[in-house]
């Protein structure tokens, strides 16, 4: 609208400067002066034109705060792409029922998935409670529309398998979502953008980043100063449970977790989200835990270390932890790093809110010390 009220106000000041030259010249001399100005007129509304896209395309651009959905911001794999199929399944012995949907993606905003495969991933149900999700993927593919979805695949350290891929949530894709992905894209797991600030777990620390810190694409924790550290795609990141410690109290089971960064490339990769002093991982300031919808520090954290460097992965190596979650409420934990995730499954029946009414457990994002 204001782009417009300018425009109309350059072509009237032009057109009463044609009308003043209409007063004072001949015909001949007028009509050619008139075409001039109305020339100037039309290249300046192109330049307003151009300027104001301009605008718009900064106001829109990944490199500047906007809102991020929590939904986007701890989703291990979100992904934009167009539906080409819409199955629906079930229900089984056990009353599941499931939607298998297939996209062709085109675009990864996070989670190494290659763009020139189908992607399918399923919307899992009780008794068809899925179809009204599953009606969005057919509408969107009866309308050739793109959509944009949060997934997760999820590691059974049982089976020592992988489950299926599942759709966490499902955003119409939009100049606004996509923008809100490309920003989310940018950003570790777990961080949140309110479209001023960006905030990540890291805010509790007793110590800030340091004046000097760089923020990492443009980005970094504004409580903390902790630059927006991402992990190198080439990096691969596995998760073991190695043993369940039981608690105290009521509240879960402590579990330990093995946690592998490995380097299967045949060249050196300096892990920018996974930080070194003087020559000692600082898993501490480098992992996060994300369970219940909530991000989780490590045990023990209190604070972050300054004039830290990337941890160097040489070729074909790997480097590993044994880190213990105590806040394990729901059934998946996903282990991030960076921008990588990791969802492992864990049997567990304790319920969130029960724990905390009856203070068993201090609250997020910290857990409950070694």
């Amino acid at each position: 609208m204001a782009i417009n009220r300018a425009l109309r106000a350059v072509y009237d000041l032009l057109g009463r400067v044609v009308q003043r030259n209409d007063d004072h010249t001949s015909l001949r001399k007028n009509t050619g002066r008139g075409l001039e100005t109305r020339l100037i007129a039309s290249f300046l509304a192109i330049a307003l034109i151009g300027f104001s896209t301009i605008e718009c395309f900064a106001a829109a651009t990944p490199d500047k705060a906007v809102e991020i959905p929590r939904e986007m911001a701890n989703a291990g794999i979100l992904v934009e792409g167009k539906v080409t199929s819409v199955v629906n399944v079930g229900p089984n012995f056990f009353e599941n029922t499931y939607s298998y949907v297939t996209l062709e993606l085109t675009c990864a905003y996070r989670g190494s998935l290659p763009l020139d495969a189908p992607l399918i991933f399923s919307v899992k149900g009780w008794l068809e409670s899925q179809l009204p999700t599953a009606r969005r993927f057919t509408e969107a593919q009866d309308n050739g529309q793109c959509v944009i979805v949060a997934l997760e695949r999820v590691y059974n350290p049982f089976l020592r398998e992988f489950e299926t891929l599942d759709l966490l949530h499902i955003f119409p894709c939009t100049l606004e979502t996509k923008t809100q992905a490309e920003v989310a894209g940018k950003l570790p797991i777990g961080w949140t953008c309110d479209g001023e600030k960006v905030a990540s777990a890291w805010d509790v620390s007793l110590e800030t980043w340091g004046d000097s810190a760089e923020p990492h694409h443009g980005f970094a924790c504004h409580q903390s100063g902790r630059p927006a550290f991402l992990t190198n795609p080439e990096v691969e990141l596995k998760v073991e449970r190695t043993r369940s410690l039981p608690s105290k109290d009521e509240s879960p089971a402590i579990i330990e977790y093995r946690i592998i960064v490995a380097n299967p490339t045949d060249h050196d990769i300096a892990v920018e989200s996974l930080r070194s002093l003087r020559g000692e991982i600082l898993w501490d300031e480098s992992i996060l835990f994300l369970n219940h919808d909530e991000i989780w520090l490590p045990r023990g954290f209190t604070k972050l270390s300054r004039d830290t460097e990337p941890t160097i992965i040489a070729a074909r190596e790997s480097v590993q932890v044994t880190m213990s979650f105590s806040a394990q409420f729901d059934f998946r934990t996903q282990i991030c790093l960076g921008n990588l995730g990791f969802s492992i499954y864990e049997n567990q029946g304790w319920l969130y809110d029960y724990v905390m009414e009856h203070e068993l457990h201090p609250r997020p994002p910290m857990q409950k010390q070694p």
